[in-house]
């Protein structure tokens, strides 16, 4: 199972659960070690050579052009890119001084329909509402009649059942994790082995003493 999926039925699992019992974090053990890897390896190259204490905003489009791939809904191929789209999305970074504090917030958007409308026609009457789950199980009817490829058949109802169950604010700040659905990131990721290399030869270089200026009077004109 793909770590998408295993990520979202445990969010979706635990929004059921009793407070009491629910879990407000989404642990980084969640992911598979070639998700993590392919983290390492993103984060490696966009902050591996700044300074501690860094903080830098990531989106779709930095993924995207680290990896080489375009948005899901124009190539829905599988791969690590897919994976932290559709876990992380948009994330924050701080630089440590051995590697990356991931932060961020598993949560959806709440998707939302016009009613009020004439034959599907907007009127004055018309207003924009939060979808409910009769409206997820017609989508998913909808995508199975109509054959839809097997990643978008899932992907537009599982939007919009995590808009209902793991919701964020209308203006997609985060709820709090310990009085909502919503699970807090917080991961912690070791620098690669390459930054950490060029790391020691940078410390070593600067360690070493500058050469001493020459005191020769050759050629030194008098």
């Amino acid at each position: 199972m793909k770590d998408n999926t295993k990520v979202f039925l445990k969010a979706i699992t635990n929004a059921f659960l009793p407070e009491f019992m629910d879990s407000d974090e989404l642990k980084m053990s969640a992911l598979s070690q070639d998700t993590q890897d392919a983290l390492q390896s993103f984060l490696d190259d966009q902050m591996g050579d700044v300074d501690e204490g860094t903080y830098k905003q990531f989106t779709y489009e930095h993924i995207n052009k680290f990896f080489q791939t375009k948005s899901i809904f124009e190539d829905n191929k599988e791969g690590p890119s897919k994976q932290l789209k559709t876990i992380l999305g948009g994330f924050g970074v701080r630089r440590t001084a051995d590697g990356y504090n991931v932060i961020d917030t598993y949560d959806f958007h709440p998707r939302k329909k016009f009613v009020d409308t004439d034959d599907g026609v907007l009127t004055e009457d018309s207003k924009k509402v939060n979808v409910g789950y009769t409206d997820v199980a017609l989508q998913l009817a909808y995508n199975l009649f109509t054959g839809t490829g097997e990643g978008g058949r899932l992907y537009e109802p599982a939007r919009m059942l995590g808009g209902i169950l793991l919701p964020e604010n209308e203006d997609r700040s985060p709820l709090d994790p310990t009085t909502s659905n919503s699970l807090a990131i917080d991961w912690n990721i070791g620098e690669g082995q390459s930054v950490r290399q060029s790391k020691l030869t940078n410390s070593v270089l600067a360690g070493l003493p500058s050469k001493p200026k020459s005191t020769s009077t050759k050629n030194r004109e008098n």
